[in-house]
């Protein structure tokens, strides 16, 4: 025997009573509003290569296989398409609840790399030269030195043969002084000498910019990050070089910079 439907049943389907997607799973993804199409494939795989390297040309021609220019110039207008510029904000948001990045914290450390002075690291140094401070103008020992000399020089000497040690410029030699303008020497000159300063006292910016050091058969090799690319990213973290290319006066990069961070409350601190 078949029961008749209620029939409030029909009318409450009819007027969407129960509401459409109600029973769809957790973490299940949304279809597409009615009206708005999703990005073809290619323009997808665009984006997602364009989140993983910030480069739009390369991005465009590993999609397109285009020649360099045609990239260039077709990659800048992707950026531009609205539905195209939506996914790559979603996926940056997505990345950043990911990793608990957040653009301030990249840029504070682009910042800081763009900024930092390698002399914190490492200087070249002109220090006096051996003849600049000796007595007469010549040689001019330290105390170690000098003491060397002299144990060996009377390790020369023989019963027979009983000379006298030459002290020549004597000693007190430094390099913490200035190389002498009268020294017939260096003719004020002094020495070149590399100096390398401890990184555990560096300064928040230099310990960035410091990238470890490398022993070669020369000596040691300071290894920086680079300071013009960083200078750059951050550019590019702030939309400065989306219509146009990057300008090629550094002064006029990092004022542009400086202004930009300062439009940034939470990034407080950023500006040099």
């Amino acid at each position: 025997m078949m029961r008749a439907k209620p029939k409030n049943q029909t009318n409450q389907n009819r007027r969407g009573g129960k509401r459409a997607g109600a029973g769809r799973k957790p973490g299940t993804a949304l279809q597409p509003a009615i009206g708005e199409k999703p990005l073809n494939p290619k323009r997808q795989r665009f984006v997602e290569l364009f989140l993983v390297s910030l480069n739009a040309t390369q991005a465009y021609r590993e999609v397109y296989g285009c020649a360099p220019k045609t990239a260039e110039a077709n990659g800048a207008k992707l950026l531009r398409n609205a539905k195209v510029a939506s996914a790559i904000r979603a996926g940056q948001q997505a990345k950043t609840e990911r990793t608990n990045i957040t653009a301030d914290a990249v840029l504070r450390e682009l910042w800081a790399i763009a900024t930092a002075d390698a002399n914190e690291l490492c200087e070249l140094r002109r220090v006096p030269c051996r003849y600049c401070y000796g007595e007469g103008h010549r040689y001019q020992f330290t105390s170690a030195e000098i003491e060397r000399e002299r144990a060996a020089f009377e390790e020369r000497q023989t019963k027979k043969s009983r000379e006298t040690f030459d002290e020549r410029g004597g000693i007190g030699y430094t390099t913490k002084r200035q190389p002498c303008v009268e020294c017939p020497e260096c003719f004020g000159a002094g020495e070149e000498r590399p100096y390398f300063h401890d990184t555990r006292t560096l300064s928040y910016g230099a310990r960035r910019l410091y990238a470890g050091v490398k022993v070669t058969r020369d000596g040691l090799e300071v290894k920086l990050h680079d300071k013009a690319n960083a200078l750059a990213k951050v550019g590019e973290h702030l939309g400065m070089f989306r219509d146009h290319e990057p300008p090629q006066d550094a002064t006029d990069l990092a004022r542009r910079v400086r202004e930009a961070l300062r439009a940034i409350a939470s990034a407080d601190g950023l500006t040099a």
